[in-house]
């Protein structure tokens, strides 16, 4: 068996294996987590960094009040509900921004174009790893040792 079915496989059963966990059969944190997360993936993520950005201006001038008066669970809840933004925002940044995929076909080829009809720049061994920059149609365009150009989705599949 190729590493390519051995990581599939893999992936298959750890994703049939994962038990629900304790927090999954509480109701109400089972909303909650679905909740956030539908919400984090539908906020764009400039209102994201200027809400963090605000935050942090705001406890910048406010927490300087508050140590004055010795509110210490206030100026802590104050840096939790950032650290919850900012957590937020690199999730939503992970999602969006970082995407790698690997091929899954013997002797893919990385073209210059989007097309078959573009020249042929690299021969790809299956199970190399890449970068998805843009997708154009049917057409990935990835950064594969050092090369950059395109590749059939067919044969690329996203990780």
């Amino acid at each position: 068996m190729n590493n390519i079915a051995l990581v599939k496989n893999e992936v298959a059963k750890h994703q049939q294996s994962i038990a629900p966990k304790f927090i999954d059969k509480l109701p109400f944190i089972k909303k909650m987590k679905e909740s956030l997360t539908s919400m984090v993936r539908s906020t764009p993520i400039f209102f994201l960094q200027l809400v963090f950005l605000a935050i942090w201006i705001f406890l910048f001038f406010y927490v300087r009040y508050l140590y004055k008066r010795r509110y210490s669970i206030v100026i802590l809840l104050l840096f939790l509900l950032a650290a919850c933004f900012g957590s937020m925002l690199v999730v939503k940044y992970n999602m969006q921004y970082r995407k790698y995929g690997i091929v899954v076909k013997k002797n893919a080829v990385l073209r210059s174009g989007p097309s078959d009809t573009f020249q042929v720049l690299l021969s790809l061994p299956e199970g190399s790893e890449g970068k998805i920059r843009k997708r154009s149609g049917e057409y990935y365009k990835v950064k594969i040792y050092n090369y950059i150009g395109w590749i059939s989705r067919n044969d690329f599949k996203k990780i």
